[in-house]
C-alpha cells in the first residue's frame, strides 16, 4: 500500500514538473476559462451567483407598530389601451411584473422610474385564464434568464402555471413549463383558489373559500389556507391533492374578494377588494396573516379612506421596501404608504 501511494505522489510532482515547463497550457487550461466564466457576471451586471437563485423580497416591520397611512397614486396605466383589465402583479429585483387578466400581455415596470421597461405580448388570449396572483420562483430555468421562473395563478382553472422568460433578438418572451393543478373533490373544494409562495421555507400555499360559489364575505363562508411543498420546476405536469399532499390547514374568516399578495418572514400581506365606497362589505381591505400561528394578525378595513378609492388587484415589494400595486377601476399604479415606529 505504502508503494503505491509513493507512486502515486511521484506520479503528480510529475504532472506538476512538466505542466510548470509549459506556462501557456497552465493559463489555457485553467486560467482563461475562469477569466470568462467570470466576466459573464461583470459584463451582464450579475456577479457569480446573483443570476442563480431568488430568495424574495424581505419586508422587515415591527409589526406592533405597523400599519396603513395613505396610498398614493403613482401614474396611470396608458401604455397597452387594448388590455385595460390586469390582475396580478409582483416584484423581482427593481421591477415590477404586471399580468393582464386573459394572459395577453405582461407589462414590467421599472421601479425606480415607474416606466415600462419590457413588454411581453404572449399570443395568447386564453379566456379560461384569470391571472388572479403572481410571484416569481426562487429558481432560474437557465443561467443566463433575466428572470426567474414566473408562476401565475389561473383562479378560474385551479391551476398555478410555472412560465419561463427568456430573451431572443433583445425581445422577451415566454412558454409554459410546468403546470401545477390543484386536485380536491366535493367534501374539501375550494372555491376560488390562489397561491402564495414562502421563500424562505419553500413552501406553496394555496387559499380560496369554503363556500359554494361564493368569493363573499359570510359568516357560514371562510377562508381556508393549504400548505404544500414546492414542486420542482422541472416536473412539466404536478398534481397537488387537498387530501394526500396538505401538509398543513387553517382557516380565517372570510372577507370580500381575495386578491394579490406576497409573503415575507412567516407573514402573509394580501388585498381584498371592491371599490364599493361606504359598503363595509365590499370596500377596500388589507389584510397582514400571521402562517405561523395561524391567524390574522392585521385586518385593515376600508383602506379607500387613506387617499384613493380603487380596487387594488395585487400589492407587491420592492427591493427598496415600497409596497406598490394596481387597481384596476382607475387602471393606476399604486403606493401603499406604511408606518412603523419602531423606526
Amino acid at each position: 500500500m505504502e508503494k503505491k501511494n509513493n507512486r502515486f505522489v511521484l506520479f503528480l510532482k510529475k504532472v506538476w514538473k512538466r505542466l510548470t515547463h509549459y506556462p501557456t497550457m497552465i493559463t489555457l487550461i485553467f486560467i482563461v476559462p475562469f477569466v470568462l466564466f467570470l466576466g459573464r457576471y461583470f459584463v451582464t451586471g450579475d456577479y457569480l451567483y446573483s443570476n442563480l437563485n431568488f430568495e424574495g423580497h424581505t419586508f422587515s416591520v415591527t409589526h406592533e407598530n405597523f400599519r396603513i397611512t395613505k396610498i398614493n397614486r403613482i401614474k396611470k396605466i396608458v401604455d397597452i389601451s387594448s388590455y385595460s383589465n390586469y390582475q396580478g402583479g409582483t416584484c423581482f429585483r427593481n421591477y415590477y411584473l404586471l399580468c393582464s387578466n386573459n394572459f395577453e400581455c405582461i407589462l414590467i415596470y421599472d421601479t425606480d422610474t415607474m416606466k415600462v421597461a419590457h413588454t411581453i405580448y404572449t399570443g395568447m388570449t386564453n379566456t379560461d385564464y384569470h391571472c388572479n396572483t403572481l410571484f416569481f420562483g426562487s429558481s432560474f430555468y437557465s443561467s443566463v434568464d433575466k428572470f426567474p421562473i414566473l408562476y401565475i395563478s389561473m383562479e378560474n382553472v385551479n391551476q398555478t402555471i410555472g412560465f419561463h422568460i427568456y430573451e431572443k433578438g433583445g425581445v422577451l418572451s415566454i412558454e409554459k413549463i410546468q403546470t401545477i393543478t390543484l386536485k380536491f373533490n366535493d367534501s374539501n373544494r375550494l372555491y376560488y383558489p390562489n397561491s402564495y409562495y414562502d421563500y424562505e421555507h419553500d413552501l406553496l400555499y394555496y387559499s380560496g373559500y369554503t363556500k359554494k360559489g361564493s368569493y363573499r364575505k359570510a359568516d357560514d363562508n371562510l377562508l381556508r389556507y393549504h400548505v404544500f411543498s414546492m414542486p420542482d420546476y422541472r416536473l412539466q405536469e404536478v398534481e397537488l391533492d387537498i387530501k394526500d399532499d396538505t401538509l398543513d390547514t387553517f382557516d380565517l374568516p372570510s372577507e370580500t374578494a381575495a386578491q394579490g399578495g406576497f409573503i415575507s418572514e412567516g407573514y402573509l400581506y394580501q388585498t381584498f377588494c371592491f371599490n364599493k365606497k361606504n359598503d363595509p362589505l365590499n370596500c377596500p381591505k388589507f389584510r397582514v396573516i400571521d402562517l405561523k400561528n395561524k391567524s390574522l394578525l392585521h385586518d385593515f378595513q376600508d383602506i379607500g379612506q387613506y387617499g384613493q378609492y380603487d380596487e387594488f388587484e395585487n400589492v407587491a415589494v420592492t427591493d427598496d421596501n415600497r409596497l406598490i400595486g394596481f387597481g384596476i377601476t382607475t387602471l393606476s399604479l399604486y403606493q401603499f404608504v406604511y408606518e412603523d415606529t419602531s423606526n
